[in-house]
């Protein structure tokens, strides 16, 4: 047995369940890391949207162009499709953490 699990389960006051791995994470902690790791990917592709209109390339890069020629429904596409992602992660993350509460 790796020794971070054996140290994690022998010195545990609660009984608690340790998900198997390098780590021993405890299973509680789950839903918070999960629910950060999908927070900083949305902040991720807002901040995408940003240094790209800038640019650095991406969905910021696409806005930029559409609108410096002026084209307002390819641009207005853009920006749904970026509100989209935000919206998409936000409701996967907590979708996701609903489901490792319940659990």
């Amino acid at each position: 047995m790796p020794r971070p699990r054996l140290k994690a389960m022998t010195f545990a006051k609660t009984e608690l369940p340790v998900l198997p791995g390098p780590t021993s994470t405890p299973a509680p902690v789950l839903p918070q890391l999960l629910s950060y790791s999908l927070y900083r990917w949305e902040i991720n592709i807002r901040m995408a949207a940003i240094l790209g209109f800038v640019g650095a390339g991406g969905l910021g890069q696409m806005l930029y162009y559409e609108l410096s020629l002026l084209h307002q429904a390819q641009a207005c596409t853009v920006i749904v499709a970026m509100l989209l992602l935000a919206a998409l992660v936000d409701g996967l993350s907590a979708m996701l953490r609903r489901w490792l509460t319940a659990a």
